[in-house]
């Protein structure tokens, strides 16, 4: 025991840490810490003490009356504060929100609506992330990619200079215009390589799919990126993909608020624009819209998960791990290729490393 202490007390003075002798406590059955009782089976919170919060009640966002009732009948009040112990976590987590709220008011619009986007709860944003950088399974990306996704994912300008997009607009600081405009260099390379994916998922479903197979009706053409003969109930599907930037002026506000709005309004605009035409011609019509920053639509993302549910029976992988590898690979190429479209403009200005924000 002694030398034991020696080798620990040791340890700490070669940290630097300063001990205070007076709150050294050796063979206790049990000892506070942090609000909890420990002992050797067991650790508990401590109820014979409480803390007092200075929070106004009205500034929390209780669930509703009956909710709020019982969290103060059980916590106890004190003119007009709530008195309450650590065990008490549906309060802590109100407080946790109350200040999350406050914290993330203090961000201006544009990273409110990337923060928003980043947190939203399918966790498609995050997905490049998270993958394991496989080469075969479509997982890997470059290191100056990687880099710069991870610069748009932290909200790191990237043009200082403020440069012109190809379509002669002023590129933004955060790229965002560039990741967004029609015009912007590698756009059809990042569309393409989303789909590539999905076409290659389905394929696993049925030997008939095709890419850029078009629904012809009386007035043209409806797009088509990939066509399937038989995706529901017997009818053909034509799947169109498309990306809308998160950050886009029309939306930002709205974004800031609830992750995919950008991505629900694209969706609304090609129902609007070409439902009825392919419906017309007895198929299905599917919009799959991501934004940028990698939020899908609820239709899209259900319509993916079916779509990896459909490559089990060849592939031999459970649904759970199929749905999460599509989703990665699409995550994975929407980075990748935002990425892409910031190198590629820095190319065309002719930045060398000296102004090049990816050699600081």
């Amino acid at each position: 025991m002694k030398k034991r202490l020696e080798k620990a007390s040791n340890k700490l003075r070669e940290a630097n840490v300063t001990l205070n002798v007076q709150k050294w406590h050796f063979s206790q059955p049990s000892m506070k810490f942090l609000g909890q009782l420990v002992n050797k089976d067991s650790i508990k919170p401590d109820l014979t003490t409480s803390t007092l919060l200075s929070v106004d009640i009205n500034q929390l966002s209780l669930p509703n009356e009956e909710d709020a009732a019982t969290l103060l009948s059980e916590s106890g009040i004190s003119s007009g504060h709530l008195l309450f112990s650590a065990s008490q976590k549906d309060l802590q987590a109100t407080l946790d929100k109350h200040l999350f709220d406050n914290l993330f008011a203090t961000f201006g619009i544009r990273d409110q609506a990337r923060l928003t986007a980043l947190s939203h709860p399918s966790g498609t944003s995050n997905g490049w992330l998270k993958a394991i950088p496989q080469v075969s399974l479509g997982l890997a990306i470059p290191g100056p990619e990687f880099v710069i996704g991870l610069r748009i994912w932290l909200g790191v300008s990237l043009f200082p200079l403020s440069p012109l997009c190809t379509c002669l607009s002023t590129i933004d600081n955060y790229g965002d215009h560039l990741l967004g405009c029609s015009q912007g260099p590698m756009r059809i390379r990042r569309h393409d390589a989303l789909v590539n994916i999905i076409y290659n998922a389905l394929s696993q479903d049925h030997p008939g799919v095709l890419k850029e197979q078009r629904a012809s009706y009386d007035d043209g053409l409806c797009p088509g990126d990939v066509f399937h003969p038989d995706f529901q109930h017997g009818r053909p599907a034509y799947f169109d993909v498309s990306i809308r930037c998160t950050t886009q002026p029309a939306f930002i506000s709205s974004c800031a608020s609830c992750a995919g709005v950008a991505a629900a309004a694209g969706e609304v605009a090609k129902d609007k624009k070409h439902l009825a035409a392919v419906e017309k011609v007895g198929s299905d019509f599917i919009p799959l819209v991501v934004e940028t920053f990698g939020v899908w639509t609820p239709f899209a993302l259900k319509t993916l998960q079916n779509i990896a549910d459909r490559t089990t029976p060849r592939s031999g992988v459970p649904r759970k791990v199929a749905r999460k590898n599509l989703l990665q690979q699409l995550s994975v190429q929407l980075w990748s290729n935002n990425a892409k479209m910031i190198l590629r403009s820095w190319a065309l200005q002719g930045s060398d490393d000296d102004d090049n924000p990816l050699f600081p």
